[in-house]
């Protein structure tokens, strides 16, 4: 109340009451009681409460509350207006537990109306009483997935709202459930999502600090904040798809509306928006260091989020991770965990995605230093041919091949591993996880490595590495194997989709996608045709901006790269054109995952 703001202000108050009521006053009004605007306000809200209107407050509030459960939505939108003006007089009601319920069961009213009407109570109020909204925020984020676009849009406002005037509160679940809206089936909804998150974190605030962070960085603080909100929000997360969403929306400043994009974009804004950009991965490389070296006192704090975040930068951009005072800073100071021989699920993933960065960075650099690159090279052939993860394995046969195309170190170690792979197949080795092993490793060479391995002096074999195919593996009684050598074709096919054309291969793909043949060998038959267009896809997009791209798939829900292999897309159609009516049976398959993977392709 508002006497709790002065410890002696209950007995000034009943001094000033008692010289009101005195005659004193009335005959020497000009002197003696001097009173305050503020004062003055007190005492006639003392005076107000002794009224019946005062005295019945309570009840006329309850009587509100319980119209809020009316049956008709149209009193149940009027009573929320009736408690807002109420609110709006003492926004403090809010907190009060009974209004708190009431207008929290408004927010799942079967009325779009009145629930708008419940987040707009809470809304207005957000800015001014932080600690308040604060109560309501959970039940604020359920609402992002509501069916009603106006009461998402709402919901969406008012956390960005509370966030912005409340900058340390922990609104990382608020968060999720705003960017799990990115690809909303509104386009308002998308382009709101994105406005949130650019004005949270890319937007250069006014008056910006240029306060370091104390631990030694070279970031400012405010930098470090955002970089932080960003990783606590990750770890939420199922996957950084989201993420990579927000952020290449952000660079290039899709949300806009189109009346700001035609009249242009200022390039001092992209300027500013791409130095703060480079300045959260500078920050996320320093926190990769602090934590993993232990200079961190704070709780066990895993290296992964971090790592996955940059990597989501990295997708859309790798140049952000190029500084122009060090180009190789990411590269050399990633390379030392590729040395990580921990075998779990969460250190691949780690790996793969520090493989990924480095993978999307070495084209960028025109002299790698050469110790790193020999470094690398040891390390990635070591992963290659020991690594228990296929995904890191496949991870690091695409980086080895663009560390032997940028760094110019020619086909050598590619050539050493194909004939090492080729040998095994081709040999007496009867171990079935060596020979699966080999399929997938030689085919991924031969699709990333191809046009080093072509223009070699060594000439590459095509036909006899097919034929060893067909011959020995494709006509297998061991279903893994068979399904893997398939696996492995396809990658071959990738490099050289001319070979569809031919007959043998054309009659091996239909064999592999007819109905009486197991349901692996379907689905692996459709895998191959899907990722051949999307490479094709991914390089028809190089060839028409100009510049190349940085695709990755998903496999067995983590991100590895499948960056283009050296598919030719002018005969892209042609090809699927050949394999379209058994693409189409398989889409009516009794087996659902099979439909699933012939939807995929169409």
């Amino acid at each position: 109340m508002w006497y709790k703001e002065d410890i002696s202000s209950q007995e000034k108050i009943i001094y000033y009451l008692a010289r009101l009521k005195s005659k004193e006053i009335l005959r020497d009004s000009g002197s003696g009681l001097a009173l305050s605007r503020d004062w003055a306000k007190k005492i006639c809200l003392a005076l107000g409460q002794k009224n019946s209107f005062s005295r019945g407050f309570d009840k006329i509030l309850s009587l509100l509350l319980a119209s809020l459960r009316e049956n008709s939505p149209v009193i149940r939108a009027k009573a929320l207006r009736a408690v807002s003006s109420i609110v709006e007089a003492d926004p403090e009601v809010l907190g009060d537990k009974r209004v708190q319920s009431a207008v929290e069961g408004r927010f799942c009213d079967s009325a779009i109306s009145v629930r708008e009407a419940a987040l707009e109570l809470v809304g207005r109020h957000i800015a001014s009483h932080p600690d308040v909204g604060l109560k309501y925020i959970e039940k604020v984020a359920e609402r992002i997935k509501d069916t009603g676009v106006s009461v998402r849009k709402r919901a969406i406002k008012i956390i960005r709202d509370l966030c912005a005037s409340n900058p340390n509160a922990d609104t990382s679940h608020a968060f999720v459930e705003i960017i799990s809206r990115v690809n909303d089936e509104e386009s308002s909804v998308q382009d709101l999502v994105c406005k949130t998150f650019y004005e949270l974190w890319f937007d250069e605030p006014s008056g910006s600090h240029k306060h370091l962070v104390a631990d030694g960085s070279s970031v400012p603080m405010e930098i470090a904040t955002k970089t932080e909100q960003i990783v606590d929000m990750l770890r939420k997360m199922p996957n950084h798809q989201p993420l990579i969403t927000i952020i290449k929306r952000s660079l290039t400043l899709e949300f806009l509306p189109q009346s700001s994009k035609a009249a242009g974009i200022n390039s001092s804004m992209m300027t500013s928006l791409r130095k703060r950009c480079e300045l959260i991965c500078r920050r996320l490389l320093e926190r990769i260091l602090q934590v993993e070296e232990g200079a961190d006192n704070e709780t066990k704090i895993h290296t992964l989020p971090y790592v996955l975040v940059l990597q989501a930068f990295c997708i859309v951009d790798p140049t952000l991770c190029t500084p122009v005072t060090d180009p190789s800073q990411f590269v050399v100071t990633l390379q030392p965990y590729l040395k990580n021989k921990v075998d779990s699920k969460s250190t691949a993933q780690l790996l793969e995605s520090i493989i990924f960065v480095i993978d999307a960075v070495i084209p960028l650099i025109r002299k790698p230093p050469q110790t790193v690159v020999e470094e690398l090279e040891q390390d990635l052939k070591q992963m290659i041919v020991r690594h228990s993860f296929l995904t890191v394995v496949h991870a690091c046969i695409k980086c080895l091949s663009a560390l032997s195309n940028a760094a110019g170190r020619g086909p050598r170690l590619l050539e050493y591993l194909v004939n090492l792979f080729y040998k095994h197949l081709s040999g007496p080795n009867s171990d079935g996880q060596v020979l699966g092993r080999s399929l997938f490793c030689l085919g991924l060479l031969l699709r990333y490595g191809y046009k080093l391995l072509a223009a070699s002096e060594n000439q590459l074999d095509f036909p006899k590495i097919l034929e060893l195919l067909k011959r020995r593996y494709l006509r297998r009684d061991d279903f893994s194997l068979k399904v893997r050598a398939m696996q492995a074709l396809g990658y071959i096919l990738i490099a050289k989709p001319d070979f569809m054309l031919q007959k043998d291969i054309l009659n091996l793909i239909e064999a592999s996608l007819s109905s009486d043949v197991d349901y692996r060998l379907k689905i692996q038959g459709l895998q191959n045709l899907y990722e051949y267009l999307r490479d094709a896809e991914s390089q028809l997009t190089a060839d028409s901006t100009g510049k190349p791209t940085v695709p990755y798939a998903t496999n067995g829900g983590s991100e590895v790269p499948v960056a283009a292999g050296a598919g030719d897309t002018n005969i892209c159609g042609g090809i699927i054109q050949l394999y379209w009516n058994s693409i189409l049976e398989r889409s009516l398959d009794m087996n659902d995952q099979v439909r699933h993977a012939a939807l995929k392709v169409n």
